[in-house]
């Protein structure tokens, strides 16, 4: 009997030194975001919430991961725990935000990013993204706002002024519209969005010689451009948006003017 109750011991002391704690889940889980393995980093948060269910950082990385696989309604759920135990977590509510953007839920997406600034006044990511929502109401006074309030607080984001170049272009604005495009090439000059922003610009103003100009440098640095609307199509499945306004434009841009 002694014997047994040694080897018994040893067993439970062995167990015991092989057991994961929620941070070592933690941490592996994070490596396997950080490799892009988000499938299985869902899988090792979830072993962490398990083992300690008020870990909000594992509820805040999860929801994370489920927001870059697509899986919008389970960010949702994980950034909405994440908020439930801290409160005044502003980044919680900024990509809990972008979730209900993605699901097309502009008002909840607003009503999360305005919380995010309230609790954080200077976060410029989310007065972009908050601008980008009234992009997508069509609430152009709104998002000009927002993104001139990005420029105020970053005046080197140069996604900001291209942003801005296309609310701009929408309303008819063209001195606008090529000052915000050409202060965005100036502080990234690869940004073929911003060129092609430009195309569109001179296409309005019936310059075509500009157009094919800007178009042409933008299907250097982007070659699916080339493909016309079929490129369009293809950015957009990876996450590049066109408000319908702007597909009908590019669409004529592309009829005219044709880029080997």
């Amino acid at each position: 009997m002694k014997k047994l109750s040694v080897i018994i011991i040893m067993f439970f002391v062995c167990q015991l030194a092989n057991a994961q704690s929620a941070t070592d889940y933690f941490e592996q889980a994070y490596a396997k975001s950080e490799a892009g393995q988000y499938k299985e980093a869902i899988q090792l948060y979830t072993k962490a919430i398990e083992l300690k269910p008020d870990y909000a950082d594992a509820y805040f990385n999860r929801g994370d991961a489920y927001k870059i696989l697509n899986e919008y309604q389970n960010a949702i759920k994980d950034y909405t725990k994440d908020i439930e135990l801290i409160p005044d977590d502003a980044d919680a509510y900024n990509n809990r935000g972008i979730s209900y953007r993605n699901l097309k839920d502009y008002q909840a997406a607003i009503k999360d990013y305005t919380k995010a600034i309230e609790l954080k006044p200077n976060y410029a990511n989310v007065y972009y993204n908050r601008g980008n929502t009234y992009d997508d109401l069509k609430d152009y006074q709104a998002a000009i706002k927002d993104f001139v309030k990005v420029i105020k607080l970053k005046p080197d984001y140069a996604s900001a002024y291209d942003n801005l170049g296309y609310i701009y272009l929408k309303k008819g604005i063209f001195d606008s519209t090529m000052q915000s495009f050409s202060k965005c090439l100036q502080l990234d000059p690869k940004n073929w969005d911003a060129t092609l922003g430009l195309a569109l610009v001179y296409f309005q103003k019936k310059n075509m010689q500009s157009a094919r100009k800007y178009l042409s440098m933008a299907s250097t640095i982007e070659p699916r451009l080339k493909e016309g609307m079929a490129g369009i199509k293809k950015l957009e499945s990876e996450g590049w948006n066109y408000s319908d306004d702007e597909k009908q434009l590019l669409k004529q841009l592309f009829k005219k003017i044709k880029i080997k």
